[in-house]
């Protein structure tokens, strides 16, 4: 369990299942964080704390500088571009985080964050850090492709 979450607002069922479960699209709304847990029942209960955005807002270049970089990056490593609306003149980073191709601990790391600038910084740095990584494994794979006469 994570000390920061969000919650959830239900946009549409996606599936009913035979079981009467339920396949659900959810969108996040407002970022809080645990002070305190409650195990006294059979289900946890939590005093939290919501919270917005304190630290500085990433600039419309940083915006589309991280935008490019996410699509770059999601293209190298075969992964299907979800479609998405941007506004960059409005931060994107929860946005890009969403398809992101990474582990579970950076996203978390990504939404306890109370700065924009600062989202925004990482996954940049992210993004640079994976980019080279893609791009030498591709030159790898095309290098033993390479097909070479035999006489």
């Amino acid at each position: 369990m994570a000390i920061v979450g969000c919650t959830a607002k239900i946009v549409r069922v996606v599936r009913r299942l035979d079981d009467g479960k339920f396949d659900v699209l959810c969108e996040g709304v407002q970022r809080f964080e645990i002070e305190a847990l409650d195990e006294s029942r059979s289900f946890l209960q939590a005093d939290v704390e919501v919270f917005e955005d304190e630290g500085a807002r990433s600039t419309r270049t940083d915006r589309e500088d991280c935008a490019a970089l996410h699509f770059a990056t999601l293209q190298m490593a075969g992964i299907p571009a979800p479609a998405m609306h941007l506004d960059l003149n409005a931060p994107v980073a929860f946005q890009l985080a969403d398809a992101l191709p990474s582990d579970l601990g950076f996203k978390q790391r990504l939404l306890a964050s109370r700065s924009d600038a600062e989202r925004t910084t990482r996954l940049r740095e992210f993004y640079n850090e994976m980019l080279p990584r893609l791009r030498a494994k591709e030159d790898a794979s095309r290098a033993g492709q390479a097909s070479f006469p035999i006489h």
